[in-house]
């Protein structure tokens, strides 16, 4: 599975989108505006700083705060790295809270 984020530019209200389309009539020239309708499935993920993915013992996890200054290691399962950030897939709910930051401090205790 392929992921990727789109910010819409505010100012133009428009996205930027590489795309393959068959062209073999010649119409389509480079920079031209158009309307594109998505048809397969999207679903909405939850996407964490990379920083907070720890992999290690054939484990991939994120640390998920059970209690105010106490953490619990969840096994995740992770999408395709897009810029700084990681879709999760699989392991975390809506409202977990994450460790973004010294994750590795934590696997080592």
């Amino acid at each position: 599975m392929r992921l990727m984020f789109i910010t819409v530019d505010p100012q133009t209200r428009t996205i930027k989108v590489r795309a393959e389309i068959d062209n073999a009539k010649g119409r389509l020239r480079p920079e031209m505006f158009g309307t594109i309708r998505h048809t397969k499935a999207t679903r909405v993920v939850p996407v964490v700083p990379a920083g907070t993915v720890v992999q290690g013992d054939g484990k991939t996890v994120v640390f998920v705060e059970k209690a105010t200054g106490r953490f619990r290691p969840i096994e995740v399962k992770v999408g395709d790295r897009s810029g700084d950030v990681l879709p999760v897939l699989a392991g975390l709910r809506p409202g977990d809270r994450v460790v973004v930051g010294g994750a590795t401090l934590l696997r080592a205790q």
